[in-house]
């Protein structure tokens, strides 16, 4: 009796459960786009750098793939409301190209309310022109999130899903309308190999 088979059969199973794992792990990253609100985020009320600010952004993140195959763009984006007039910030408003083949997807929301607790956004998304100019439509995807109040967090996370086999001139617009606390950018650079 050999005992090659066997050890050959371990060998394949192993790499299975590998290649299983790793998918696992890599779903879970992808469904769980959301931070816990920390007991600091939940109780503040303002922040010394923005006096008399509406809202502020806590964190944004973007994380660009311009591999020139599946060329993507993830966007999160964590707003904290802090006044009356900040709640207008519970609606969103995601910009795009519509004739250049960009197309947001993989919307997702949600409220955390002052006291903890999680209201998730399972209304609809619409789409509305904001401009329209010689073949060009600048659209929106639009939404509101519910149960915002003062004290609140809003979170939304959506991807720019890229026409596949273009070449991008990625740029990020760093600036928001609201002071931003703390924000990561991500590139991944194009891959000459996804032409081939």
């Amino acid at each position: 009796m050999s005992l090659r088979p066997s050890v050959s059969l371990s060998r394949f199973l192993m790499a299975v459960l590998l290649v299983l794992s790793s998918l696992l792990a890599s779903t879970a990253r992808a469904g769980d786009h959301f931070q816990p609100a920390t007991p600091d985020e939940l109780k503040m009320t303002g922040d010394p750098l923005a006096p008399g600010a509406a809202a502020i952004l806590l964190y944004r993140q973007v994380d660009r793939d311009d591999n020139g195959k599946t060329s993507h763009e993830d966007n999160y984006f964590r707003i904290k409301i802090l006044t009356e007039a900040g709640r207008k910030y519970a609606d969103i408003e995601i910009p795009f190209f519509k004739e250049e083949d960009e197309e947001v997807v993989n919307v997702r929301a949600r409220t955390i309310r002052p006291d903890g607790s999680i209201a998730s956004f399972g209304g609809k998304v619409f789409e509305k022109q904001i401009v329209k100019a010689k073949g060009v439509k600048y659209m929106a995807k639009t939404f509101t999130l519910s149960d915002v109040q003062v004290g609140s967090i809003i979170e939304y996370y959506f991807t720019y899903d890229y026409r596949e086999l273009n070449i991008y001139n990625s740029h990020w617009l760093l600036s928001q309308e609201l002071f931003t606390r703390q924000a990561k950018f991500t590139l991944k650079g194009w891959d000459p190999s996804a032409f081939k």
